[in-house]
This record gives C-alpha cells, sequence and structure tokens, in this order.
C-alpha cells in the first residue's frame, strides 16, 4: 500500500488478486483491478481517475468495504464527509 500525503500518482498497475495495488490519502482508499489510474490528494478532498481499466473506491466515512468500482474516464471526488461529485470525461 502507497500513502499519498500530498500531490497526486499516475500508475499503471496490473490485477493481481494476492497483491493489489491500493493507495491511501486522509479521506479513503483506491485499489486498481487493473490498468492506469490518477489518484489525486487535494487540501480536503481526494480525486481518483480511472485512465485506462477499473480501479475501486473506498471512502473511509462510509465504512463500506468498496463505495463502486469505476470504469475508464470515470472520476470520483470525496471528503470526509461523503461524495463532492463523480462525473465522465
Amino acid at each position: 500500500m502507497l500513502l499519498l500525503r500530498q500531490g497526486e500518482l499516475v500508475a499503471l498497475a496490473t490485477f493481481d488478486a494476492e497483491r493489489p495495488f491500493r493507495v491511501r490519502t486522509a479521506q479513503g482508499g483506491a485499489q486498481v483491478t487493473g490498468g492506469r489510474f490518477l489518484v489525486r490528494q487535494e487540501p480536503d478532498s481526494t480525486r481518483v481517475v480511472a485512465l485506462e481499466g477499473s480501479v475501486r473506491v473506498s471512502p473511509v466515512v462510509w465504512n463500506l468495504p468498496v463505495v463502486g468500482v469505476f470504469a475508464l474516464d470515470d472520476w470520483l471526488r470525496y471528503c470526509r464527509f461523503g461524495c463532492i461529485g463523480m462525473g465522465r470525461g
């Protein structure tokens, strides 16, 4: 697991069920299920974008193992108190 304290990360990862690629921020986490993705730690929120493949997102506040699986060009921005926005493109 990689802890992103500030800035952004763009990475390409392959799916490995035994060793998933995870990124943690102050607001939650993202797990790549295969492909290229972006995670940006903003001052009060996290933005996750699936650039290729898909990403699972788990904001801390919702206390759920997985909130959604996002595919190509989907994005989600969330803070400690819930979802701020989501969309495509």
